[in-house]
């Protein structure tokens, strides 16, 4: 059953029963305060790469005078190095490309900013507004169809990022916009879908990206309730809405399995379900295995913020809300349904 509150979209998730199913393994924990993790992957050598805010918060308008940026050594099980001080207002979404290039969202300064693996600023994409285009974006808020009129080079809060083997890279542009744009290395636009709803190729709120083995572009369309699949050039290729994947927030691609965070509605709208969930589906869609648990205690989660998948297999969940990362593995073989 599908529901629809302030267009935000609603499914009633069914009890899940996976042939398989993820135990957790260990929790990191890299600081006795408050940290906000936000984003995780993970680099050629193996280790963790892991985004936070230092304990800021999304409103947050100033720059971070802090590191927020952690590689973790998962061999030594031990912190390796940090920086990013002085780098970012609202650090968002991260990836690590294949040659271990470090990029980050940051949805306060409406950047994309790419680093080397030792946090030297290689470029930074995103041009720069101007003096009315904040007020306009804010108007627009009450307004949803108000123009303000900007560039495609232009981000409005972009939230996450990927990067193809020939140096391109594709931005979801989310909290006030409702796009997914391709860039090449130089930052000039190749192609941008940019459709605000709930039909088939249209967002509400894409939040999470991934590149699977057959350069499937998996958006994690957060306020539908979906992940919508396009190809490499930008063209629709098909929707997943079963009510299984909830309301996925997050979302990893490898070795031939979608990984995904189910985050839950009640941090959409008052009253909405408290839900967190790991789910791990086949190339298709379909459901093999779950993890399920609202909370804190060892394979419980609060506000999943990211997902990322190692080379064997282990699975890293970074929490908001629990100011920590998971990993969990799947507790015995599984068959696809």
């Amino acid at each position: 059953m599908m529901q629809c509150s302030r267009n935000i979209v609603i499914h009633e998730v069914p009890s899940i029963h996976a042939n398989c199913s993820f135990k957790a393994q260990s929790i990191l924990d890299l600081s006795e305060r408050p940290e906000n993790y936000t984003g995780i992957d993970l680099d050629s050598s193996g280790n963790l790469v892991i985004l936070h805010r230092a304990g800021h918060s999304f409103n947050n308008a100033s720059l971070i005078d802090e590191d927020t940026v952690a590689i973790y050594s998962l061999k030594d099980h031990r912190l390796l190095r940090t920086w990013g001080a002085g780098q970012f207002v609202v650090p968002h979404g991260m990836t690590v490309d294949d040659r271990d290039a470090v990029w980050i969202t940051d949805t306060g300064q409406n950047k994309v900013f790419k680093f080397s693996p030792t946090g030297e600023l290689l470029n930074p994409y995103g041009e720069d507004y101007s003096v009315f285009t904040e007020a306009c974006l804010r108007l627009r808020n009450i307004l949803p169809g108000l123009s303000c009129f900007l560039s495609k080079k232009q981000f409005a809060r972009p939230t996450d990022v990927e990067v193809f083997s020939d140096g391109s890279f594709v931005v979801s542009d989310s909290y006030r916009n409702n796009r997914i744009v391709r860039m090449d290395a130089q930052g000039n636009v190749i192609w941008e879908v940019n459709r605000a709803g709930n039909e088939p190729g249209a967002f509400h709120l894409p939040h999470d990206l991934a590149l699977d083995d057959r350069e499937r572009i998996l958006v994690a369309d957060r306020r539908n309730s979906r992940i919508q699949l396009f190809n490499k050039d930008g063209q629709f290729l098909e929707t997943w809405d079963r009510p299984e994947l909830g309301r996925p927030y997050a979302i990893d691609a490898a070795a031939g399995r979608i990984y995904v965070v189910d985050a839950g509605d009640s941090y959409e709208f008052d009253g909405g379900i408290e839900r967190s969930r790991l789910l791990m589906l086949d190339s298709d869609g379909r459901l093999i295995s779950s993890q399920e648990g609202f909370g804190s205690g060892i394979g419980e989660m609060r506000l999943p913020h990211d997902v990322a998948v190692s080379a064997n297999g282990e699975v890293f969940v970074a929490e908001l809300v629990n100011d920590r990362v998971q990993s969990f593995r799947l507790s015995a073989p599984c068959a696809s349904p």
